[in-house]
């Protein structure tokens, strides 16, 4: 029997997208670091956005929820919000973290022979530009290296999105009244104008220009992908008003997906079933029907998906350790040598997948669910008057 978890308070469908992405994300760095990259796979960087927009209506869902459809921040609300989303990303960070300065010594030979392997001789990924002393790492453990693109790409973890996420998180509530006062409108379009001011000012700094040393290698900036969170919570804005507004909700979908399409048409997909999704199950819209959504729950909320799911976060901040600890060893031996790039690929591939998920799964069960539980009770102890429903 499929088992899914879409109930009214947790999406069941949104299980399946992030397990899958954090798959996406494994496989294709498999392929870049082992140099033999399929060119009809689509670049991990997008899986990247598809998290955003995944962020951003997750967001927007637990936010009406617990606080309401209003443009007013009751007492407290901002705090919870912050306090629990602090516990649900720091503790697995900081573990994974720790795990680069035990093994730094490991993962720098092993990203340096890779790239000696498939002839990467650029600055972005060298383990000598990504420093280990107590600044550097103060700095990544409290996210503030997110305001430092320079200290952006880390080749053992992608650690630069994190730090997006918490400026996102941190920049949240605002954006959500903004996004319910002004319209979906003027705020995807005020986000594309950000965007592309942000990017003007900093090549205006020599050390960021396109072949500079320290050129931003990463998205690491808010403005620079706001957008793409605003994208997941105008969808999940429009099928909260459907109902009442169903002509401003069809045209804010139409101009979230716009936007999604101008990433790539594989986020305006998962718009577009995150729309579907909900929509069907609520009744509303003109996807409304239950047949909809129990397909789409069976599809992307079946046991493994939900396996994939519990195990995404540790799996996308594991999986570059492992690849650059089996790849230190596979590069070293001759018999591995002999093999064609293809089956390289996919032996580095098959380890890295028996090994990270095993360990992200106990991960799951032992720091991320208990950091979960101690953020939703330090929230009842400090914010005692209850935050809307």
């Amino acid at each position: 029997m499929i088992q899914t978890r879409t109930t009214t308070e947790h999406l069941g469908f949104l299980d399946g997208i992030r397990g899958l992405a954090a798959l996406w994300v494994l496989v294709g760095h498999c392929m870049i670091w082992s140099g033999s990259y399929w060119y009809r796979f689509p670049p991990p960087i997008i899986a990247v956005d598809v998290f955003m927009l995944v962020s951003g209506y997750l967001m927007v869902h637990q936010w009406t929820r617990r606080v309401g459809p209003g443009i007013a921040l009751p007492s407290g609300a901002v705090g919870e919000f912050w306090l629990r989303r602090i516990f649900r990303i720091a503790p697995v960070f900081w573990i994974a973290l720790a795990a680069t300065v035990v093994w730094q010594q490991e993962l720098s030979d092993g990203i340096k022979l890779l790239r000696a392997a498939k002839g990467d001789t650029g600055v972005v990924y060298d383990p000598a530009n990504f420093p280990m002393d107590g600044n550097s790492l103060f700095l990544r453990a409290s996210f503030l290296f997110g305001f430092i693109p320079k200290l952006a790409a880390s080749p053992f973890m992608g650690d630069w999105s994190l730090a997006l996420e918490m400026q996102f998180y941190a920049a949240f509530p605002f954006v959500m009244i903004a996004l319910r006062r002004w319209g979906a409108g003027p705020m995807l379009a005020g986000s594309l104008v950000v965007a592309w001011l942000t990017n003007e000012v900093l090549l205006l700094a020599p050390e960021f220009r396109p072949g500079a040393g320290t050129a931003l290698p990463l998205p690491i900036i808010l403005p620079l992908k706001l957008h793409v969170f605003l994208i997941g919570m105008v969808l999940a804005e429009a099928n909260r008003r459907m109902l009442e507004q169903p002509l401003k909700a069809c045209l804010a979908v139409v101009l979230a997906l716009v936007v999604a399409a101008m990433q790539a048409w594989q986020v305006a997909a998962v718009g577009a079933v995150a729309f579907i999704a909900v929509s069907a199950r609520e009744q509303t819209g003109v996807f409304a029907g239950k047949s909809w959504s129990d397909w789409i729950g069976a599809v992307l909320g079946n046991r493994a998906m939900v396996f994939l799911a519990d195990c995404s976060y540790a799996v996308y901040l594991l999986h570059s350790m492992a690849i650059a600890l089996w790849g230190g060893w596979l590069w070293r031996q001759e018999w591995f040598l002999a093999w064609r790039n293809p089956i390289r690929m996919g032996c580095l591939l098959i380890l890295v997948l028996v090994s990270v998920y095993p360990v992200a799964w106990l991960i799951h069960q032992v720091i991320e669910k208990p950091g979960i539980g101690v953020g939703r009770w330090l929230s009842k102890r400090w914010f005692s008057k209850p935050v809307g429903r």
